[in-house]
């Protein structure tokens, strides 16, 4: 009886809009579900997004990272907010040439609930936290010390040629 080895199967994901836990959730499903039916799977994502919640972004990229997954990141044409640390999750990372990428400042939200200044204190405290985070994600990606003063006070954008020359995007496809 002769043994088949498992190949690697591209396995084809869909991130299309707003960066947020629930659909974080549905895509590492996704991911662990084809792992469990072939550890040699490989994955696409096809991303398009405004942005959502920083701290999903940041997560999303570690889980990439420490679970080591062959990931394949396409940027259809906006990659902003906490969808470049998404971009950014990609062992390689494509992008069409009317991509453009969107990198700003961490900006933090408050609850509803009636606040006092210890809450305040701690949100500052996080937010600088997660700043921090961010900061050193930025500098593994070729920024320099002005681009990163300049995305923490008021924001870039790049386009896909920029991206390319930083050493965000491996690849530019023409559509």
């Amino acid at each position: 009886m002769t043994k088949t080895k498992d190949k690697p199967k591209e396995v084809i994901l869909n991130w299309i809009g707003e960066i947020k836990e629930d659909k974080l959730g549905k895509i590492i499903e996704q991911i662990q579900q084809a792992l469990k039916k072939n550890k040699k799977a490989t994955f696409k994502m096809y991303l398009q997004s405004g942005g959502g919640q920083s701290e999903t972004g940041l997560a999303f990229y570690k889980w990439v990272k420490l679970n080591k997954i062959d990931l394949t990141v396409v940027g259809l044409s906006m990659i902003a907010s906490s969808a470049t640390v998404v971009f950014l999750s990609g062992k390689k990372r494509i992008c069409t040439s009317e991509t453009y990428f969107l990198f700003h400042r961490i900006q933090w939200q408050l609850t509803n609930k009636q606040s006092g200044p210890y809450d305040m204190e701690e949100s500052v405290e996080l937010m600088n936290m997660q700043k921090k985070q961010f900061e050193a994600l930025y500098k593994k990606m070729n920024f320099s010390e002005q681009e990163l003063q300049k995305i923490t006070r008021e924001g870039i954008i790049f386009t896909a040629e920029e991206a390319r020359e930083r050493g965000i995007v491996d690849e530019i496809i023409e559509i």
